[in-house]
């Protein structure tokens, strides 16, 4: 009897995580239908890291990478990707000043660049409030910064 005790306990919690899990997603607003290669093709960033495009951006809508390979033969890689504002917001809520990095001017509403947490990557983090969040990733700074200026540029 306890074991059948501990199991329905068990299926309750996990039915609880569930819903709320489920109920706190359907809270979050994502971005209007955004088409990330669309608004940077693989073509702008090859020309933007002075380099060639080696592989087919891949994506999903809100996210696309970019693998290029600069003369002699070294590849970079890239990212772009939209998420809603209360996500992007919450994240950067988190942050240190240390972990958000420098305050870039000029690109949405707030944005931050710095070392990726995980990686040697650049990380530009920015923010449209109320209405999406942005991140570029990349190998070199100016051109992620590069990225994100023209991917700002044409959000609606």
């Amino acid at each position: 009897m306890k074991e059948k005790w501990i199991g329905f306990c068990g299926a309750v919690f996990v039915l609880v995580i569930i819903f709320s899990l489920h109920s706190f997603a359907a809270g979050i607003e994502m971005p209007p239908d955004i088409k990330a290669c669309e608004i940077v093709t693989g073509e702008e960033v090859a020309e933007m890291a002075g380099a060639k495009l080696l592989t087919k951006p891949g994506s999903t809508s809100f996210f696309c990478y970019y693998v290029v390979e600069l003369e002699g033969g070294a590849a970079e890689n890239y990212n772009l990707t939209f998420d809603s504002a209360s996500s992007a917001q919450l994240l950067l809520d988190h942050m240190s000043a240390g972990e958000k990095g420098e305050k870039i001017e000029g690109i949405l509403d707030e944005a931050y660049m710095g070392k990726e947490n995980l990686s040697e990557q650049i990380a530009l983090r920015a923010l449209r409030h109320g209405k999406l969040g942005m991140t570029v990733t990349g190998d070199r700074a100016e051109v992620v910064l590069k990225i994100a200026k023209l991917a700002a540029s044409r959000l609606p």
